[in-house]
């Protein structure tokens, strides 16, 4: 009953601060399901994935309700690049998992990756540089590509890259990245899960937390989403520079643990 709890209070808190700040959650979950060490790595990215995806569609929902554009043509073909790149992403991860037997190697592969980016994110949410990029299709494209790729393959989302590439190359707003990052996840995520149950032996898998990840990704999201149209702009941007700060070291840990 303990875990049960563990696990519902991790998904809702994971996804609460992931739909603030785009972040879509999975950054947050997979160092800490990484930290309680119950299941494999292969096991951990399908759960984070799965209540990632809940979290992305309750928001993206919440946001449509809201009347927002989310589906512009800019949009469109991001979602298109992260549909491919979750697919490529998803594909690398579970041939990872095939071809290399110690775990600890990969999650050494993932948590080093995923600090590199953190460190980076907020190296260039700092300097803040003033890239005038021409936005085309082939650039968007190969955004969305990228984007879905790294969520799948480390199992996050890919809310931090997101973010960036948003906020720096196509300088959107706090606000407007958000949604449309969470919208990307949705699809991306989605495109990892179909993949894996379509393309891996799910029988040693363990999803019995499921059933307490979603409804706290559910009650996360619909909260997170409710906050991000109530704080401006300074605010979202400190729970974003807080939350990559505190996931740098809660992921460094799992590295030694």
């Amino acid at each position: 009953m303990i875990d049960f709890l563990i696990y519902l209070l991790v998904a809702f808190g994971a996804t609460f601060i992931g739909a603030m700040a785009g972040l879509g959650g999975g950054v947050i979950i997979k160092p800490l399901l990484g930290i309680l060490n119950d299941y494999s790595v292969a096991n951990i990215n399908f759960l984070a994935g799965c209540t990632v995806f809940t979290m992305a569609l309750v928001s993206t929902l919440r946001a449509g309700k809201r009347k927002e554009e989310l589906f512009t043509d800019k949009s469109i073909l991001l979602i298109i690049g992260s549909i491919i790149g979750g697919f490529i992403g998803a594909t690398l991860f579970n041939n990872l998992i095939e071809n290399v037997s110690n775990e600890q190697i990969i999650v050494t592969i993932q948590s080093g990756l995923l600090i590199g980016l953190f460190i980076f994110v907020l190296v260039v949410r700092k300097i803040n540089p003033q890239i005038n990029l021409k936005l085309n299709k082939a650039h968007l494209l190969l955004s969305g590509i990228i984007m879905g790729m790294t969520a799948a393959f480390l199992g996050i989302g890919g809310g931090p890259v997101n973010m960036i590439v948003l906020l720096i190359l196509f300088r959107y707003s706090v606000k407007d990245a958000v949604v449309t990052s969470t919208l990307i996840i949705l699809f991306a995520q989605l495109t990892s899960i179909l993949t894996t149950l379509f393309t891996v032996d799910m029988i040693d898998y363990q999803l019995e937390m499921l059933m307490v990840m979603i409804p706290g990704a559910i009650i996360g999201g619909i909260l997170g989403s409710k906050f991000v149209s109530k704080f401006n702009e300074n605010t979202l941007s400190k729970i974003f520079n807080v939350t990559i700060t505190s996931l740098i070291f809660i992921t460094a840990f799992q590295i030694f643990i």
